[in-house]
């Protein structure tokens, strides 16, 4: 710059010495925008963090400095850095999907403006886990199935109120129950009818908060009942006498088992059927009567195949 006086009738000119002023760049600025987990679930609260800091040094923060957060389009806050650095805490999550942020800063008559990359967080249901366990492993028919389990949060949290999906195999549906306070449950089936292996499992659907579950396989066996039949035959017979032969059959708990078949057998041959009965107030009683047709010794057995039951 200079300044110029061009004179008139009674002066002569004249102008200034020339005045130099450099006029620089703004300072270039760059905004790092990092969020302390990019997975949470329902009811977490997003936290995010950053540092404004001018370009040629990464440890020259600038403090004081307004940053503008946005949440997708919307602007949710602004923050001032204290050393270049800021934090921001989002409100609770309240559904799922993914949430995007940016931060902004204008620059001022010192440092240019400038904006953070987009960081994404995303919201996940709650995982929950279901355990299931039988109240015994080994039962036997017409007996029931008896199961228990508990339906959590990962952090151990019991649910309560939720409904639980009991199956057998995998895709029957049986039934389903509803967890206490302490996101416990039970179930009793109904009576068993055939032995062999069970597989149950424990499912739970979720909801808009908490994710689905599946429990571990829990195996009942289903055992026949035992029996027992007891012979009751004279050790000595007379040759062409008419004598009686009487067999009980209980099960496992000495109770007697009435309308089973019974065979009588001489040496391997049946030679007669009967069906067990009450006699005189004693229950799984059967009663032969043979006539021995020749001498010498005479082996008897008794023989009851069983059931589906028994």
């Amino acid at each position: 710059y200079k300044a110029v006086y061009e004179g008139d009738a009674s002066h002569t000119n004249s102008e200034s010495s020339t005045v130099t002023i450099t006029v620089t760049d703004l300072i270039t600025t760059e905004l790092e925008l990092e969020a302390a987990s990019s997975t949470i679930y329902i009811g977490d609260t997003p936290s995010l963090s950053g540092t404004l800091y001018t370009s040629d040094s990464e440890t020259t923060g600038i403090d004081g400095a307004s940053v503008k957060i946005y949440r997708g389009n919307t602007l949710v806050d602004t923050v001032t850095t204290e050393g270049g650095v800021f934090e921001y805490y989002d409100t609770a999550t309240s559904s799922t999907g993914s949430l995007s942020y940016k931060a902004v800063y204008d620059g001022d008559s010192t440092y240019a403006n400038c904006e953070s990359e987009t960081v994404t967080v995303t919201v996940s249901k709650i995982p929950t886990v279901i355990s299931l366990s039988a109240v015994s492993s080994s039962i036997y028919v017409g007996d029931t199935p008896q199961l228990t389990g508990t339906l959590t949060d990962n952090s151990n949290n019991p649910l309560a109120n939720a409904t639980v999906y009991i199956y057998l195999g995998g895709a029957q549906q049986l039934a389903q129950v509803t967890t206490g306070n302490d996101g416990s449950f039970s179930w009793t089936g109904s009576a068993s009818s055939r032995s062999g292996d069970k597989h149950f499992t424990a499912k739970y659907l979720g909801d808009s908060t908490y994710g689905n579950a599946t429990s571990n396989d829990v195996v009942i066996t289903v055992s026949k009942i035992n029996t027992s039949l007891d012979i009751d035959v004279p050790l000595s017979l007379v040759y062409s006498d008419a004598f009686n032969i009487t067999g009980t059959l209980t099960d496992a708990s000495n109770n007697g088992i009435n309308g089973a078949t019974i065979k009588l057998k001489v040496g391997n041959t049946v030679v007669d059927t009967g069906t067990t009965a009450t006699v005189d107030g004693v229950s799984g009683v059967v009663k032969f009567t043979q006539t021995p047709v020749s001498m010498g010794n005479h082996t008897f057995q008794l023989a009851y195949e069983g059931t589906a039951k028994y």
